[in-house]
């Protein structure tokens, strides 16, 4: 898994709450299962925007 973006954002009227922005980069599925598992765990909620594959040049 390659991260290629982490941004955070505050949250309007909720003090010390923020808003997280991942992008990354994947092939394996597992992978994607295991981060969508683990965010479950430690997030009130995500959501995943999009799925974007990678191409070797």
């Amino acid at each position: 898994m390659n991260l290629t973006k982490l941004e955070s954002r505050p949250i309007l009227g909720s003090p010390w709450e923020y808003k997280f922005y991942v992008d990354y980069q994947n092939s394996d599925t597992k992978i994607d299962q295991l981060l969508k598992d683990n965010l479950g765990q430690v997030a009130k909620e995500f959501k995943i925007l999009g799925k974007y594959g990678s191409i070797n040049l």
